[in-house]
């Protein structure tokens, strides 16, 4: 995540640094516990968390949210359309 407040057009952004940026965007207070096999130890845990608990992620089929991925746009357009 990039805060030294420049514009980086084309820098990549993760699953998690999306969530967190999200998070406060809304101002949703951290509720929740992890409920994806592969955030329990993240440090992005609690906004995956409170994301989940607000409806607007589901993760993977397989139980995982893939915290550091590469997040796409269409997956972003589905959270914000939440």
């Amino acid at each position: 995540m990039i805060i030294d407040g420049s514009s980086h057009a084309n820098a990549t952004v993760t699953r998690a640094e999306f969530a967190t940026m999200l998070v406060k965007a809304l101002g949703l207070t951290l509720e929740g516990a992890p409920s994806f096999k592969d955030t329990k130890e993240h440090w992005a845990a609690d906004a995956i968390a409170t994301l989940k608990a607000s409806g607007i992620i589901n993760g993977y089929e397989d139980g995982t949210f893939k915290p550091n991925q590469i997040i796409s746009r269409a997956e972003i357009v589905v959270m914000l359309s939440k």
